[in-house]
């Protein structure tokens, strides 16, 4: 991974954490389908570290054995980590403090469905632009994260405290799809669900828990 990637990564997860905290008046508890999001995607993933390291071969994204038909890998990737014990400890921290942040943004039905959703759909393009082999849920949490983002920020005059970070989030955006890092795309499509879900037809109302 490029400087300019890991730079923009981090820029995301800052931008996108600062955007959301501009909603909250209280640091709000964690509702029931963050908690169950974040052990779905925990413990599978610390299983396979501890006990089961052949879970990664099994269910690791992987190009080939997609195109021969396994299809479960597109899902089973995002639970699962190709990055050891400090990738996997950074990835569960940055879904972990996400999960936190969104609060009372979104119900837990669609916060779950924007993950699975979004990371799949992130894997998808992935194997279409690099077809790059792997496995974590680095693009899900960051394809959450910027959707969430984008609804807080959408109304007609956002505040100054959201615009900046908006900015710079769609620029470290720009970086990483023009670098070619696999976390582009889930950024993107992020992006394009969170306006999606700000614009439905009956108001954020129909989704805020």
């Amino acid at each position: 991974m490029s400087v300019v990637a890991v730079v923009a990564i981090w820029v995301t997860y800052l931008t996108g954490w600062t955007v959301l905290r501009q909603s909250l008046t209280r640091l709000p508890r964690p509702r029931w389908g963050a908690v169950l999001l974040w052990c779905v995607v925990a413990v599978p993933s610390l299983v396979q570290l501890l006990w089961a390291p052949e879970l990664l071969e099994w269910g690791g994204r992987d190009a080939s054995a997609i195109a021969s038909g396994e299809w479960w890998r597109l899902a089973t990737s995002i639970v699962l980590q190709d990055g050891g014990w400090f990738g996997t400890v950074f990835n569960l921290s940055m879904l972990a403090v996400t999960l936190l942040l969104i609060g009372d943004v979104c119900r837990g039905l669609t916060c779950v469905s924007v993950f699975l959703v979004g990371g799949v759909l992130a894997n998808v393009l992935t194997l279409w632009t690099t077809g790059q082999s792997g496995a974590g849920n680095s693009m899900a949490t960051m394809c959450l994260l910027a959707a969430m983002a984008v609804t807080v920020a959408w109304p007609r005059r956002p505040a100054r405290e959201v615009l900046v970070p908006c900015a710079l989030l769609v620029v470290a955006t720009l970086s990483l799809v023009v670098t070619g890092d696999e976390h582009g795309p889930a950024v993107v499509l992020g992006i394009v669900a969170g306006a999606a879900l700000a614009r439905w037809p009956s108001g954020k109302t129909a989704w805020r828990g």
